[in-house]
């Protein structure tokens, strides 16, 4: 009984979540907003300073590589306490 009780929940579950996800991509969203001033009225005048992309892959990188650095560790002193 409770095997079955399980499988309820989680279907039940998985029910709504899908049931939410389908009600969310039927709202409209709002039109955007006009453009600033300046931009777009006579010419293209150009949006603006902007970060460089590759820094933050830098970043993203490195901390996977410290992550995985400390799993390794953690495992290789699991396997020598054994």
């Amino acid at each position: 009984m409770k095997k079955h009780f399980n499988a309820s929940k989680a279907l039940l579950i998985l029910v709504l979540f899908v049931s939410i996800s389908i009600c969310g991509l039927a709202q409209t969203p709002p039109p955007p907003p006009p453009p600033a001033n300046g931009h777009g009225q006579t010419g293209n005048n150009p949006a603006g300073p902007s970060g460089p992309i590759g820094d933050g892959m830098y970043i993203l990188i490195g901390l996977a590589g410290l992550y995985a650095g400390r799993k390794v560790y953690g495992y290789k002193k699991t396997l020598s306490t054994d």
